[in-house]
């Protein structure tokens, strides 16, 4: 028996999954993980509580299946700021996709941004939340921090593949969240990261979704319970995989997770840039995913959940009921701003 194993870093919990030789899952489990909020719109999560998040869920599984995993391969959230040392350690939490403190310091960068052209070349408008704009807040509000700052990372399982390998990289759809990513190329746009001031080394070199980024190091191994040098494929972040996944080419899926999205797969077409909708880089080259996100989908069951002191199985029951003659009552579900 050989088994695929597939982390996936979310919002709330790590998920493992084992694939197979037929392709199908074999096993899975899940491993929470806490998140802090901060006063002003801070959402906070340690990496290193994902690492724990992994060998928690690792040790779940049957000894025989995890002696039996040949390839590992990684997804989780993106647009986040992972700040790291020269050393590869957290300089401080890891500020979230969700997190909106870096909306007091994106006119200066918008402005910038914008003056360079930024929208053709990102394939969007520069946004509050891009990674580059939440490192631009820890540098007025953190500077010591930020000093110390070797590495910014945007996607949560680009932490994950530095543990596991200790290699730094990222992936086209994370790096599409920087907010400095030619999407066209798919590489760091040089006039837009000097736009910004910001030091071309920081930014972690972006590698194919399906690149093997290295083996599993012997500590990693041993932490897991997982065979050494094993492969560790790239992957993408969450909305790639889950479109590249869950649809064919152009037809229209909708995700609820944490967050949410309606998106679809077309042909990446540069001249036609910005398009309406969000666009990301899809796995495959030459193609791009538009995506028209929101922050909270199933995070607002959870929070009405909370404040009605009911389980969401309940509430599901309750909803389906309801669904058959709707009421007139709306709920716009954005708790984070």
């Amino acid at each position: 028996m050989s088994i695929l194993l597939v982390f996936d870093l979310g919002s709330t919990a790590l998920k493992l999954v084992a694939f197979g030789e037929d392709g199908r899952p074999a096993r899975q489990v899940e491993a929470r993980h806490p998140t802090r909020s901060i006063p002003g719109g801070g959402q906070e999560q340690d990496p290193e509580d994902w690492w724990t998040a992994a060998v928690t869920a690792c040790a779940a599984l049957p000894a025989a299946m995890r002696d039996s995993v040949r390839a590992i391969a990684l997804v989780g959230t993106m647009e986040n700021l992972v700040p790291l040392d020269a050393d590869g350690r957290p300089v401080r939490p890891a500020l979230l996709y969700s997190d909106g403190r870096s909306g007091v310091t994106f006119p200066a960068i918008r402005d910038r941004l914008l003056a360079a052209g930024a929208p053709a070349v990102l394939g969007n408008a520069p946004g509050p939340l891009n990674t580059i704009a939440k490192f631009r807040w820890l540098q007025q509000a953190e500077p010591e921090a930020a000093r110390r700052v070797a590495t910014i990372l945007p996607g949560a399982k680009d932490y994950l593949a530095l543990r596991l390998t200790g290699r730094i990289a990222t992936d086209p759809a994370a790096a599409t969240t920087v907010g400095l990513m030619d999407i066209a190329r798919r590489v760091w746009s040089a006039p837009l990261v000097e736009a910004v001031g910001l030091d071309p080394a920081l930014l972690p070199p972006i590698l194919p979704a399906d690149a093997v980024i290295g083996t599993l190091r012997p500590t990693a191994a041993l932490a897991l319970g997982l065979p050494m040098d094993c492969p560790v494929v790239n992957g993408c972040g969450d909305a790639a995989a889950s479109t590249f996944g869950a649809a064919a080419d152009g037809q229209l899926h909708v995700y609820l997770g944490t967050s949410g999205w309606v998106a679809r797969s077309r042909p990446l077409d540069p001249a036609a840039l910005p398009r309406p909708f969000t666009t990301l880089a899809h796995p495959r080259a030459g193609w791009a995913i538009e995506i028209a996100p929101l922050l909270t989908a199933g995070d607002a069951a959870g929070w009405f959940g909370r404040i009605a002191g009911a389980e969401l199985a309940v509430l599901d029951a309750e909803a389906e009921a309801a669904d058959s003659a709707p009421p007139e009552t709306l709920f716009l579900p954005y708790l984070y701003v």
